[in-house]
């Protein structure tokens, strides 16, 4: 939304009027010089004061209107006669649309309940939103008043608290480390679009495949253990084969069970041959344990593949010639 403000030359009182349908009108009641220019509010309604544009038609970045209007404006002659034919062309103020996806997998999220937030260098608060739809109709968008550099963090239900590209924070803003963030320069001009991956809160996320064509395997029982050979949780994998898990921190063995087309597996690699673990035919404890700890120094979420075998296949790799 557009303020439309004729501002005296000299000194005295000026005139506003506002945008309707991309046309105005301002009615001055006393003759003089004025400058003309339009200043523009945010997707949140704050003027934005970044934003000027002053006749006949120049951006000004000045925070103060009336000194960008002083330093690049003409001067308009307003008398007693109508003046139309005044074109204003304004640069749209810096807007992103989000696109929202897992970084394991790069699936799209539903945004619901998702609070973006866009800070300046200097940690403050510029712009946040509040997304709580999901589907096509869902509003992804926000607009800055000022084009800058930015930080962008991300708070999330299930997702957690993630600061651009992929710093995870124990808590809020101020708790993320910075060192590891990258600020988003957005400028005046057509609405960008950012993709921000978000990793899952806390578990363990991966992806069961076929070898060799190493196609994603559906419907894949995937186990979780804690390190006491206790079962956590069971779970399918989704059409293209992935699985996500939420987990406390802790040490994890991961197995699967499948029907006859394959040998199961116990991670990393060991093949269970005599049926699954989940059955007891294998112990669970002969596979690699997986540390999930969401502050520490590994992954988040810990991110794995399952390469699986038909049942039968034999292959080898050492080789040598006679």
């Amino acid at each position: 939304m557009a303020r439309v403000v004729l501002h005296p030359v000299e000194m005295g009182s000026g005139f506003t009027g506002n945008v309707v349908n991309n046309t105005f009108s301002l009615f001055p009641n006393k003759p003089g010089e004025y400058y003309l220019y339009a200043v523009f509010q945010s997707a949140f309604g704050r003027e934005a004061k970044g934003l000027t544009i002053v006749y006949p038609g120049v951006d000004c970045v000045l925070e103060n209107p009336v000194e960008c209007a002083e330093a690049v404006g003409e001067p308009i002659t307003v008398g007693t006669e109508d003046i139309s034919n005044i074109h204003l062309t304004y640069t749209n103020v810096p807007e992103v649309s989000f696109e929202i996806r897992d970084a394991a997998h790069g699936q799209l999220v539903e945004p619901y309940n998702t609070e973006v937030y866009f800070y300046d260098r200097f940690f403050n608060l510029i712009e946040q939103a509040s997304i709580q739809g999901v589907g096509a109709g869902t509003n992804r968008s926000l607009s800055v008043d000022l084009a800058g550099p930015y930080y962008l963090y991300v708070e999330h239900e299930e997702y957690g608290h993630v600061l651009y590209p992929d710093v995870l924070c124990a808590g809020d803003f101020f708790s993320c480390d910075f060192s590891h963030a990258e600020l988003i320069n957005l400028e005046y001009g057509p609405r960008i679009t950012q993709n921000i991956d978000l990793s899952f809160i806390n578990g363990i996320s991966g992806r069961v495949f076929a070898f060799p064509e190493s196609l994603g395997i559906p419907g894949v029982e995937v186990d979780i253990w804690n390190q006491d050979g206790v079962l956590m949780e069971s779970l399918l994998t989704s059409d293209d084969g992935s699985f996500r898990t939420d987990l406390d921190d802790g040490s994890y063995f991961v197995s699967t069970n499948i029907g006859s087309v394959f040998t199961n597996e116990i991670y990393d690699d060991i093949p269970c041959e005599a049926g699954s673990a989940i059955n007891g035919d294998c112990p669970i404890n002969s596979g690699t344990l997986i540390d999930v700890d969401r502050f520490g120094s590994g992954t988040v979420p810990e991110v794995i593949n399952i390469e699986m075998y038909p049942i039968g296949l034999i292959f080898g790799d050492n080789f040598e010639s006679r």
